[in-house]
């Protein structure tokens, strides 16, 4: 139960592999013609284009390259997840778009913003107020209970204290967790912590929200609880969700699959979404 308190030391069996069925997707492969960018639906700008990134690290005195050309458009209040085996890209993609990173080559633009036109403190200034992150390990504050937690950001972003309490009070309510308001992590089960963190990046209305293996730590039952929370916050708060997963339940649950190799996209699989005659593209021009 999502309620219960975490059992030390037990071992989540292995869950099966997930299966796609080809009428739920329109796949895009490598050789699909690059197509003019235009947005998904009227009045809804993408919620992330990347035209052409590159990203070397040094290790040591070798270059490795770890992004190689990536041009994608992740698409608005979609459910999106990023596939491929270790070392594919997947986390430094992430951080890309969450501006935690910023790439050797290309440009980056997030709810219409050019991430590379902006200083240090533009660019914190600009994440905070847009981008939403949950961690694998929820990342809460230890000393702040569940209200501190998810008021944090709303303090940081100077918000006055009356706004402050209604938007704290609406998402505990929203994640289910209005009777655990005043529990600090340590009295909280690994569900509710990431409820919590749910909610706490949720806070300033961001347009996207980024999880790298957000249900990893958890055991599969309140995995899916979990996984049908952000769900239902997506789809109320109409909030871009980008994801990093090998969970089938939420890799079943994707609008869009983006699966990655070798620093490279090798594949997309779009749903269609309601209001869209059919799922567009994501290959960019880069003209």
């Amino acid at each position: 139960m999502d309620n219960a308190p975490d059992k030390p030391g037990t071992t989540r069996a292995r869950r099966p592999g997930p299966t796609f069925t080809s009428a739920r997707f329109t796949h895009f492969s490598m050789s699909s013609a690059l197509t003019s960018l235009m947005p998904t639906r009227i009045g809804h700008e993408p919620a992330t284009v990347l035209k052409g990134v590159h990203k070397t690290y040094r290790l040591d005195a070798v270059d490795v390259p770890v992004i190689r050309g990536i041009d994608v458009l992740v698409r608005p209040a979609a459910f999106t997840v990023l596939l491929g085996p270790s070392g594919s890209g997947k986390t430094t993609l992430l951080n890309l778009i969450g501006g935690i990173d910023r790439p050797d080559q290309g440009s980056v633009q997030v709810a219409g913003q050019d991430l590379g036109t902006l200083d240090d403190d533009a660019l914190a200034a600009f994440r905070g107020e847009h981008i939403g992150f949950i961690f694998q390990n929820f990342n809460l504050l230890p000393v702040l209970d569940a209200y501190e937690n998810i008021e944090y950001p709303l303090v940081l972003a100077g918000l006055a204290p009356r706004r402050r309490a209604q938007r704290v009070e609406r998402l505990l309510k929203a994640v289910g967790l209005a009777d655990r308001a005043r529990n600090k992590p340590g009295e909280l089960s690994g569900g509710q912590r990431q409820r919590v963190a749910i909610a706490r990046a949720l806070a300033r209305k961001p347009r996207l929200v980024i999880a790298d293996e957000p249900t990893a730590n958890l055991d599969s039952q309140t995995g899916t609880a979990i996984l049908q929370l952000m769900r239902q916050m997506q789809a109320r708060y109409r909030i871009s969700f980008l994801f990093s997963s090998h969970d089938p339940g939420l890799i079943g649950s994707a609008d869009d699959l983006i699966f990655l190799r070798d620093g490279q996209i090798r594949q997309i699989r779009r749903r269609t979404l309601p209001g869209e005659a059919s799922a567009p593209s994501s290959r960019l021009s880069t003209a």
